[in-house]
């Protein structure tokens, strides 16, 4: 979803005033940057967006303080945008591993596992990769 510039504007207000310490960390750029470059891909409307915001910006850690230190990952895949997404089946997929379809590529936890044993380059993470054909 692309934001028109009222809603950057809004999103931003809003943005610092429920966490005003994210000053320094120029939340309107930041979200000018990620609308110019595709727009909030997660996003399903505008309302959504303000949603993620929310729970983003409130999520607190065990000790019940902020989870979130800066604004920096709002824009990008979270339990905030899945958790308040009105229609979850319709938010965007990230592509399946090559090699464990059950994980998302960019993120799988077995590749991950095998590059800290030391059986796959991090180059290969969600990527097909048969160490035998690199022995050769």
């Amino acid at each position: 979803m692309k934001l028109t510039d009222q809603e950057g504007q809004r999103l931003v207000s809003v943005m610092l005033a429920m966490r005003p310490d994210w000053i320094p960390n120029k939340p309107g750029r930041m979200l000018l940057e990620a609308n110019q470059a595709g727009g909030l891909v997660f996003a399903q409307d505008f309302g959504h967006a303000l949603r993620a915001l929310a729970a983003y910006a409130t999520e607190t850690g065990p000790d019940g303080r902020p989870a979130k230190r800066t604004p920096n990952l709002y824009t990008a895949d979270g339990k905030h945008w899945t958790s308040t997404a009105t229609e979850p089946t319709a938010l965007p997929q990230q592509p399946a591993c090559e090699d464990h379809p059950e994980q998302e590529a960019h993120n799988c936890r077995c590749c991950w596992a095998d590059h800290k044993v030391g059986q796959r380059p991090q180059s290969h993470i969600g990527k097909h990769f048969n160490e035998s054909e690199t022995a050769a």
